[in-house]
């Protein structure tokens, strides 16, 4: 990789080799100015700065071009520290970045916000019940009825060895096919007693 002395020394040979020597000393002055230049020991004279020091060397080689240009060159910038400037960036380009970190944060931020005023997503409805082989819905096994037998809230949805699914009276052993709630009231009561099931009067026959 090639140093700044490197390629200072070699840009400067090239501008003092030159014949036309008219605008020698405007592009020196500009060279240097892409340079940072410091004193390697502390100068006789320290009024001037290091680089218009060696400005006005160099001003004099321009006027009387010695005959080891090269050499001459090499030995006065050994009494230097050379380092190259960094270009210079684009103008707006810092504003530019800022910008779009800006308008990052603000999109953010209406998102959060629009997120956070979002109504709550519906629940999920509860399930319908499944309707029965006879077209009734099925009522919850946790539900109870009235009896119509004994009037107490002991009517509950049963099922048979055979699968087959009827209404039971927890407490005085009412039966029947049809639900104590749908049973009309018009009906006997003996129609009401039975619910449409004769295993009760064969029960009650038996006893």
């Amino acid at each position: 990789m090639t140093t700044a002395r490197a390629k200072l020394h070699a840009e400067l040979v090239e501008i003092l080799s030159e014949k036309d020597k008219s605008s020698a000393e405007q592009r020196l002055q500009t060279l240097l100015d892409r340079y940072r230049v410091q004193y390697k020991s502390p100068p006789a004279d320290k009024s001037k700065t290091a680089r218009e020091t060696l400005f006005e060397t160099l001003s004099k080689m321009v006027k009387s071009p010695p005959a080891d240009l090269v050499g001459q060159i090499a030995t006065m910038l050994d009494d230097y520290r050379m380092q190259a400037k960094s270009p210079p960036k684009p103008r707006g380009a810092g504003r530019a970045g800022d910008a779009g970190k800006r308008a990052k944060k603000t999109e953010a931020k209406a998102t959060a916000k629009t997120a956070a005023e979002a109504p709550p997503a519906p629940e999920p409805s509860a399930p319908q019940a499944k309707s029965s082989a006879g077209g009734r819905k099925q009522s919850k096994r946790s539900t109870r009825a009235e009896c119509p037998k004994c009037h107490s809230m002991g009517v509950v949805l049963a099922r048979s060895y055979a699968t087959d699914e009827y209404y039971s009276c927890i407490y005085c052993g009412w039966q029947g096919f049809k639900a104590p709630d749908a049973i009309d009231a018009q009906d006997s009561l003996a129609a009401r007693l039975l619910g449409l099931y004769n295993s009760t009067s064969q029960d009650d026959g038996e006893a």
